[in-house]
């Protein structure tokens, strides 16, 4: 192989060897807000958590986990608004992501007095519980357990 042709090649993988760890890094620096911020929602410091998890967020926009979990610090902070926001985004991206975010959306827009809304999660919610828990993998089985308390 010519030198040239050579050093290209070794350009290209320095390059590319440069973005593997640096997309490496951006998914550890991801897990590692998602840990502080879990930490930082079981403390109750809400909107300390909400930092943590949108700085996953933008590491990672397809990690509704992060974005859940955000609505949840919203609706424990009874602000409605921005808890209905980061619910029905994770819904829009994955309607099959959590059939109790379904129930949750319905309080949600119950207490903001948005009662047509609020009926259709609800009915939603109602309708999911009736298929079967492997469709919303672990979730399913996990929430299956909270929703007998519902």
């Amino acid at each position: 192989m010519p030198f040239k042709q050579k050093a290209l090649s070794l350009l290209l993988f320095l390059f590319f060897a440069q973005y593997l760890a640096v997309a490496q890094t951006a998914g550890e620096l991801a897990v590692s807000y998602m840990i502080e911020a879990e930490g930082k929602l079981v403390a109750r410091k809400f909107n300390q958590a909400i930092k943590l998890y949108d700085k996953v967020i933008e590491l990672q926009p397809g990690n509704n986990t992060a974005r859940r979990y955000a609505g949840l610090c919203y609706y424990l902070q009874k602000d409605f608004t921005n808890a209905i926001k980061y619910y029905e985004a994770v819904l829009d991206e994955n309607p099959s992501f959590s059939r109790a975010l379904y129930n949750e959306l319905g309080e949600a827009h119950y207490k903001l007095g948005n009662y047509g809304q609020s009926l259709e999660y609800f009915d939603a919610f109602e309708d999911l519980q009736k298929q079967p828990d492997y469709t919303f993998r672990l979730r399913g089985e996990r929430e299956k357990q909270q929703e007998k308390k519902l």
